[in-house]
């Protein structure tokens, strides 16, 4: 390959080229891998390559800009394009650039490019296709952060419930087949501090007779550990 050499363009050629440029990288942006169209592809679509465009420009008022991978295009130089714009200067003033015919349009009527241009550098080209898809991705975005809140509402309420210790208070039970016999009486030792336990707890279930709970006691014991 020779050197790069400097092509014969006009002006407006050389905008429409690097407005051309900008739009791709922006969709790019949005693209999957095997979708990208890269640069040098683009460009070559004009008949020329991307190092004689950089050589060409260097006299011009077109710069490529790092920070931002687009190419800064004057504001005033918009104003020759073909298409119809909407330019946005660094005070977020919005002006309305007529069609050859001065017949100016508004912004839900205009099907042409948007251009923003933060710092009254940098032209950013966005069609109306770019901003439909941006505004569905910051839809779905809203979606997704409402999902989320119901899920972690979901999470926080789950929480709540396993941290609430259900203890079920055992019922007693009397089984009054073994209560139809007449009552005898034996002599059993029992421990003083046992003897003031069953006590409480027969007073806190004074429906039923001591000799019936001392009954029930018995047999569910014997009932447990019997082989």
């Amino acid at each position: 390959m020779g050197q790069p050499k400097k092509l014969e363009l006009t002006m407006d050629k050389l905008i429409e080229i690097a407005i051309e440029i900008n739009k791709n990288t922006i969709a790019n942006r949005n693209r999957s891998k095997d979708d990208k169209i890269p640069t040098d592809k683009l460009i070559r679509g004009f008949g020329i390559n991307r190092k004689n465009f950089s050589v060409t420009i260097q006299d011009t008022d077109i710069k490529y800009n790092k920070s931002t991978f687009l190419y800064d295009i004057p504001s005033e130089f918009i104003t020759n394009n073909k298409s119809d714009t909407i330019v946005i200067d660094s005070e977020t003033n919005v002006k309305t650039v007529n069609k050859p015919n001065n017949d100016s349009e508004t912004l839900e009527s205009l099907k042409s490019e948007i251009i923003v241009s933060p710092q009254s550098e940098t032209i950013v080209s966005l069609s109306k296709t770019d901003l439909e898809s941006f505004d569905k991705r910051i839809k779905s975005i809203e979606e997704m952060k409402y999902e989320f809140e119901e899920m972690n509402n979901w999470y926080r309420e789950q929480r709540k419930k396993e941290n609430i210790i259900d203890i079920e208070i055992p019922e007693i039970k009397i089984d009054k087949k073994w209560l139809k016999e007449d009552p005898s009486t034996r002599g059993f030792k029992v421990y003083p501090s046992v003897i003031a336990k069953f006590k409480e707890f027969s007073k806190d279930n004074n429906q039923y007779t001591m000799q019936d709970l001392m009954a029930m006691a018995l047999l569910e014991y014997i009932d447990k550990y019997k082989k």
